[in-house]
Order: C-alpha cells, then structure tokens, then sequence
C-alpha cells in the first residue's frame, strides 16, 4: 500500500485507488485488510534475514518477467507501473526504481514486527 501511496498516486493520481475496475481491490481493499490482519488477527515473532530473503523471490520474479516481456513488445503503454516504463527511461532508472524497490520491501519486512 505504501508503493501506491508514494509511487502510483503521485504519477497517476489518487483515482488509482478508487478505479472501480479491478483496481479497488488490488490497490486499496486488499492492502487495508492485510494491514488489519497483520496488526489485530496475526500471532507472529519477528522475521529472521533468510524469511526476509524469500519474501523477495516473487519480486524478483515479477520483475523479471514484466520487464522480459515489456522488452519485447516494445509499447511502454502496457506498463502496468510508471517505473516500468523502459523504453521511455533511461535503463539505469528502472535499474534504480527495481533496486530501491527491493530494498525497501526487504526493510520494511524487518521493521514491522519490532513494533
């Protein structure tokens, strides 16, 4: 949720989270109840570093594969992101935004259970 606050909503406005068609619940609804249920319904100890490491894997994958096939159709306009977008950007910012996304979710990960 804290991607499409500080990343989505800026480029893209805050219509992102109230798109009724599908988005809704991918950038609003489902983020709001993961939120809830990690804070109120979930009995966790804090993450170790390897737990930290596989959460990432799915990232990676994500990244890799959106960005394979991006490449190849050549047509930005199916970039679901902003940051996605590389042919309209410099190879080094998407290397930049994936990194600096990469990071971020593996401290976030290791913050929140301190709480």
């Amino acid at each position: 949720m804290l991607v499409v606050i500080f990343v989505l909503v800026p480029s893209l406005g805050w219509h992102v989270l109230f798109d009724l068609g599908g988005m809704i619940f991918l950038h609003l609804l489902v983020p709001l109840l993961v939120i809830v249920d990690f804070l109120y319904l979930s009995d966790m100890d804090a993450f170790s570093k390897k737990d930290v490491l596989y959460s990432l894997i799915p990232m990676a994958i994500y990244a890799i594969g959106i960005i394979t096939v991006l490449l190849f159709a050549g047509n930005d306009d199916l970039a679901p992101y902003p940051f996605l977008r590389v042919h309209s950007q410099p190879l080094f910012a998407t290397i930049l935004w994936l990194v600096g996304l990469g990071c971020w979710h593996s401290g976030y990960h290791t913050v929140i259970p301190d709480w």
